[in-house]
């Protein structure tokens, strides 16, 4: 903010010294706009600045959030990367926010939690103490997913095929 300050002065005083050269409306104006855009972004800084902190609350919220996020990932054999593209972000930005580093944005939670195959609740930590039953199945992984999609795609002989096949596995792995 100092800065901002200092730089408007000598904005001002150059201007000043202009005025030898320029119409003395002209610097007025243009001396009221400078001081206004200024104004406008020195407060601005202030507010990012601030909103960039972390508390301590904040912090450990976020580095638990981190890890479960990197746990979930590698549970569903995504890496990095593949996350990162579908959140739409880089690498580098999902690795900080494993990292507890970064905030994730909360628009960016439901769909982490359908990418993990979990809750937003469970995502972010909440658990329901009334609820005494842990044994909750979560969806299917995505890879499953993109297999479905893919053999939907395939002509119908060849679905009834994977699908028999299927049957066949599941009936040997029941007890």
């Amino acid at each position: 903010m100092g800065l901002i300050k200092t730089t408007t002065k000598l904005i001002v005083f150059h201007l000043t010294w202009l005025s030898d050269y320029l119409p003395m409306g002209l610097i007025k104006t243009t001396t009221k706009l400078i001081v206004f855009h200024l104004t406008w972004l020195s407060d601005y800084l202030v507010i990012a600045h601030y909103l960039d902190k972390m508390t301590q609350n904040d912090n450990d919220f976020f580095k638990q959030l981190g890890r479960k996020i990197a746990s979930l990932r590698k549970e569903q054999q995504i890496t990095q990367v593949q996350l990162a593209e579908i959140l739409g972000i880089s690498q580098q930005y999902m690795q900080a926010f494993e990292a507890g580093r970064r905030k994730v944005p909360s628009s960016m939670l439901p769909t982490l939690a359908e990418v993990l195959a979990v809750s937003v609740e469970e995502l972010i930590g909440i658990t329901n103490s009334d609820s005494k039953d842990n044994s909750k199945k979560r969806g299917p992984a995505p890879k499953l997913l993109k297999q479905v999609e893919q053999i939907s795609q395939l002509p119908k002989s060849k679905q009834k095929f994977v699908m028999d096949m299927l049957d066949t596995v599941i009936q040997q792995a029941a007890p």
